[in-house]
Order: C-alpha cells, then sequence, then structure tokens
C-alpha cells in the first residue's frame, strides 16, 4: 500500500471517534430518532456543500442503479446508529461497543470482498483474521 493517502483513513478515524463520543453523550431521554433525524439533516448539508465544491470527483448525475445505492446506504446508516445508540443505553461501554462491531465487521466483509469484488486473500491477511478473533473474544469477555 506504498503511495496511498493517510489522510482518509485519519479523517474516517477522527470522524468516527467523535460519532461514538457524541452518541453516548447524548441524554437517555431524548428520543434516539428525533436526534438523528436533525443529525441526518446536518449530514444533508454537509454532504450538499462538499457535492458542490468537489464536482471532480466523479460524475454528478446520478443513475436509476445510484439511487437503489444510496438508499441502502441510508438504511445502513440508520441501521449502524439506532444499534448503537440502543447497545449504549443497554449499557455497551463505548470503550466495547465500537471494537466489537468493527472487528466483527471486519470478519463479515472480508468474504465479502474475496466473492463479489475478487479481492485477493493472503495467509497475512488470515492471520490477522485470526487474531481479530481472538481479540474479539476478549474483548466481548471484559
Amino acid at each position: 500500500m506504498q503511495g496511498v493517502a493517510v489522510w482518509p483513513f485519519l479523517l474516517a478515524i477522527a470522524a468516527y471517534v467523535a460519532y461514538q463520543t457524541f452518541l453516548k453523550a447524548a441524554r437517555p431521554e431524548v428520543n434516539i430518532l428525533g436526534l438523528l433525524t436533525f443529525a441526518y439533516l446536518v449530514s444533508f448539508a454537509c454532504a450538499g456543500l462538499l457535492w458542490w465544491r468537489n464536482q471532480d470527483l466523479g460524475a454528478n448525475r446520478l443513475e436509476l442503479r445510484d439511487f437503489g445505492i444510496a438508499a441502502a446506504i441510508g438504511a445502513s446508516i440508520v441501521g449502524i446508529e439506532f444499534g448503537f445508540a440502543t447497545a449504549f443505553r443497554l449499557g455497551w461501554p463505548l470503550n466495547t461497543a465500537g471494537a466489537i462491531v468493527n472487528v466483527a465487521a471486519a470478519l463479515m466483509v472480508v468474504p465479502i470482498g474475496y466473492m463479489l469484488f475478487a479481492e485477493q486473500m493472503s495467509l497475512t491477511k488470515a492471520l490477522g483474521l485470526l487474531l481479530c478473533c481472538g481479540g474479539l473474544v476478549l474483548i466481548a469477555r471484559t
């Protein structure tokens, strides 16, 4: 992965940490779906502004298939956020919930990448997956 820009990973990490922290900080008595609705309005404005300012990132005309993918992404986002919010309200700690979800999701997307996108598996990656499995067991036990 030489020559790969690091800033997108740093941005994603910082945003994910902020997301987890603020979601955990939500008042327990607030309706989480109302909170998420307002968050989506802010997301809509941010994404629209970034789209307007970065029109050279690809085709700006969406096709029918793109709307289906966007709908699936939107539904996935709601599932992620509602799942985390519910987990936090049921007492899951901030320092465990995100790690468990991320490692479990990573383990699930590896075969998807292999089967649907012809991504390669190596011995090093397989060993990493085994270590992830062990880490997931250890994190979930505490």
